[in-house]
């Protein structure tokens, strides 16, 4: 459907005026005739002008800016779209590819909620709290809730990309041992290889 522009909107608001005018002065007569012979108070001119701006405001209503439609995450991904949705926002939050970091979640545990290393590594993102537990309390996080568990890997994963100038591959290494300098490349294939996963997917839709 075309949308009205101003330009008609304001033309469409002054054939209302003329419109309106003979209307209004008519219920004004009739009520100031209703008045007199009721005897209640008459509608004074003030009143008539009023209400004919009242019901004849020339004034354009905003425009509401869409910006685009709400994430709603992959269908391919086992973790409800809501849940999609939040961390997506925490990756817009934080700058960070929003595949890159459902790229390291299925490389740590699958999507699965679990506790490795032992019982050190916790969640989707396996967080050590022997390592990250001061941060994550001064951050107002709980590593052993599902969002915030994401929520402090984006944080970890942020921070050593800017602490290596933007080198991924020197991030996710120090990320994985916390030694960007880490000889293996076995989880940094891994992690490629499930983000080629996800745009593989991503075209098959």
């Amino acid at each position: 459907m075309k949308q009205q522009t101003t330009k008609e909107k304001l033309n469409s608001a002054a054939l209302a005026v003329l419109i309106a005018i003979p209307i209004c002065f008519a219920k004004v007569c009739v009520s100031q005739q209703r008045g007199h012979e009721a005897g209640v108070r008459a509608i004074s001119e003030q009143e008539a002008d009023l209400l004919i701006k009242a019901n004849t405001s020339t004034e354009v209503e905003p425009e509401v800016e869409v910006i685009g439609p709400i994430f709603a995450g992959y269908d391919f991904i086992p973790l409800n779209a809501d849940f999609q949705y939040q961390i997506y926002s925490l990756c817009k939050e934080y700058k960070v590819e929003y595949d890159l970091i459902l790229a390291v979640i299925k490389t740590e545990t699958e999507f699965e909620w679990l506790s490795g290393d032992n019982g050190q590594a916790t969640g989707y993102m396996q967080i050590w709290s022997r390592w990250w537990q001061e941060t994550a309390n001064a951050a107002g996080l709980n590593i052993n809730d599902p969002l915030d568990n994401i929520h402090m890997g984006i944080i970890i994963l942020s921070d050593a990309i800017d602490e290596n100038d933007g080198n991924l591959t020197s991030a996710l290494k120090q990320y994985n041992s916390g030694n960007p300098d880490y000889a293996g490349n076995e989880y940094i294939n891994k992690v490629y290889e499930n983000i080629r996963w996800i745009s593989d997917m991503k075209e098959s839709r």
